[in-house]
C-alpha cells in the first residue's frame, strides 16, 4: 500500500474524483478496509490526520530507511496526495492513494461511477455535470477549470462535448492505473 502511495499521481482530477467516489461507496471491500487500517496505524496520535513527521517515522520504523530517505519519500507522497494542500493527509486521501485502483475497473464499478456523474440520467456526462460534482466541495479556479476541460476532452473520444458510457471505460481504465 505504501508503494501504491508512492506511485499515486493526483494530476488527473477526474481520476481523483472517480476514485474518491468509488472509495466512499465501497468502504466494505477488503482493500479499502486494509487501507483504512494502514491510515490508523500511521496515525499514531489518532487525530485523524497524518503529518509528514508521521510518514517519515513510519518509513524509518517499518522500512529501516535513513532519515534523509524517509524525508524524500514523505515529501514526494505529500506532493502527490495532499490534494487540498493543507499540509496533512486525511484518511480519504491516504485510502484513495494506497489502494490498487485496478480493483475498480470492472464494468459494475465503472457504471456506478458513470451514473454518479450523469446527473440528468441521459446516458452521457457533460462538462457542467462534472464541474457540479467536482466543485461541490472545492474551490473553482480558472486553472482548475481549464485543467478539467482538457482532461474531459481527452476522454471525449468523438469530440461531441459529452462522454458516453462507451467512451468512459476505455479512457478511464487507462487513467485509473498508476
Amino acid at each position: 500500500m505504501l508503494a501504491n502511495m508512492e506511485n499515486y499521481k493526483s494530476d488527473n482530477i477526474i481520476k481523483c474524483a472517480i476514485l474518491a467516489y468509488l472509495v466512499h461507496q465501497n468502504t466494505n471491500i477488503p482493500e479499502c478496509q486494509n487501507a483504512s487500517k494502514l491510515f490508523n496505524t500511521l496515525d499514531t496520535d489518532h487525530d485523524g490526520k497524518l503529518l509528514k513527521s508521521d510518514l517519515i517515522n513510519a518509513y524509518m520504523r517499518y522500512y529501516n530507511l535513513s532519515e534523509a530517505q524517509a524525508v524524500n519519500k514523505a515529501n514526494y507522497i505529500f506532493k502527490h496526495i495532499d490534494t487540498d494542500n493543507n499540509g496533512m493527509l486525511e484518511a480519504e486521501e491516504v485510502i484513495r492513494a494506497s489502494i490498487n485502483p485496478n480493483i475498480f475497473t470492472s464494468q459494475n464499478y465503472l457504471r456506478v461511477a458513470f451514473n454518479y456523474f450523469d446527473k440528468d440520467n441521459d446516458g452521457s456526462i457533460s462538462i457542467p455535470e462534472i464541474e457540479e460534482k467536482f466543485f461541490k466541495s472545492s474551490k473553482q479556479t480558472e486553472h482548475t477549470k481549464a485543467k478539467l476541460k482538457t482532461m474531459f476532452s481527452q476522454i471525449d473520444i468523438n469530440n461531441d462535448g459529452f462522454i458516453s458510457f462507451e467512451e468512459f471505460p476505455s479512457e478511464i481504465l487507462s487513467k485509473l492505473s498508476y
